[in-house]
């Protein structure tokens, strides 16, 4: 960080630098404590999971680590996510300040640090996620989106899955129905197997055009083996053990997948699933899902919870999650906000300079 700071100055927004580890624990103290504040049972992500995916450089996504001083001490954070093949106009982010240190400032601060970012990348859309209580208000975080310009653009339901499910009833939920029959499923744990990697990658650039995203105002992605590759060797390096199953057509084609990413903390996170349209309607989401719940049960015995979280209007989905027993917890709101490329602060004008290196 350069030079003293005055003890009564405003707050100070700092990047982290992967290769700190103070700094990087600092960092994932505030964002946790800000992120979980209030909520009963939060996603439990370890630090070391969290500092690699600091570290690991991948060339579709970039990601920083903003941290918020006040009085020289950690007060809020912030995660920024810069698409860098698709989407180059979004920049997504998390930002969170500890309950005891709100209404100083230190939101703003960081807030200004995102936008003067956006304004350095050319990025035109701001993207964020609230969790929320099931049931309650929006609260503080809802409203200081709104006054920021950012408007409700999707809700999710975030729902749990307590492990181990009972083997027996997996099996008769995995078991095809006549009309999915014909479709063929492969299951591995860990690394694409190379005769898959390329149908399977093209498979998961198709969600964002396919799964429900309400109003949001996102590009479909674009995969391909060397990104399927990337995120391998990003898992591998968080010692995530991940699960995946995909539907084969006859011809050989793809139908559908799901994936399950299973963390040292014992939970397990559901990331993609998907079957296509011409697939749909047979009951080959659940048989997928079925299939994949008993890979995770075998290969990574000690998961205690699988987490999910879909859009309210995927009716499909949520069905069959509440067939495979999933409850509820919370509700996620998505905000966006979308405008012409921000001309970035100038000291003259007043405005921040670019984040100081921690």
């Amino acid at each position: 960080m350069t030079g003293p700071r005055d003890p009564g100055a405003g707050p100070a927004v700092v990047s982290v630098a992967p290769s700190d580890r103070a700094a990087v624990s600092s960092w994932f103290d505030a964002l946790t404590r800000g992120l979980g504040a209030g909520r009963d049972d939060p996603p439990p992500y370890t630090l070391a999971e969290t500092a690699a995916d600091l570290s690991v450089p991948r060339e579709h996504t970039r990601v920083h680590a903003l941290l918020a001083l006040a009085d020289g001490l950690p007060a809020g954070a912030a995660r920024l996510e810069l698409p860098a093949r698709d989407n180059t106009r979004l920049l997504s982010f998390r930002l969170a300040v500890p309950p005891e240190l709100r209404g100083r400032g230190i939101g703003n601060a960081l807030h200004r640090a995102i936008t003067a970012t956006a304004a350095h990348e050319g990025r035109t859309s701001l993207l964020t996620h609230l969790d929320l209580p099931l049931n309650g208000p929006s609260g503080p975080g809802a409203a200081f989106a709104a006054a920021r310009g950012y408007t409700l653009r999707n809700t999710e339901l975030r729902q749990r899955l307590r492990l181990p499910v009972d083997e027996g009833r997996l099996r008769r939920l995995a078991a095809p129905t006549p009309a999915a029959a014909d479709c063929r499923i492969v299951s591995w744990s860990g690394r694409c197997p190379d005769r898959y990697a390329r149908r399977y990658a093209s498979l998961r650039g198709m969600l964002l055009g396919e799964a429900p995203t309400g109003a949001l105002s996102l590009e479909a992605e674009r995969w391909d083996v060397d990104r399927l590759r990337a995120e391998e060797r990003l898992d591998e390096r968080q010692g995530r053990t991940v699960v995946t199953s995909m539907a084969l057509a006859p011809d050989g084609s793809t139908a559908g997948h799901t994936i399950l990413a299973a963390g040292p903390g014992g939970h397990a996170f559901q990331r993609d699933t998907l079957v296509l349209p011409s697939h749909r309607g047979h009951g080959l989401g659940i048989v997928l899902k079925a299939v994949n719940l008993l890979r995770l049960q075998r290969d990574a015995p000690s998961t205690v919870a699988v987490e999910t979280t879909n859009a309210t209007q995927n009716t499909p989905m949520r069905a069959i999650n509440d067939r495979l027993g999933f409850t509820a917890l919370e509700r996620c709101e998505d905000w966006q906000r979308d405008a012409p490329i921000p001309q970035p602060a100038t000291p003259e004008g007043g405005g921040d300079g670019p984040p100081a290196q921690l």
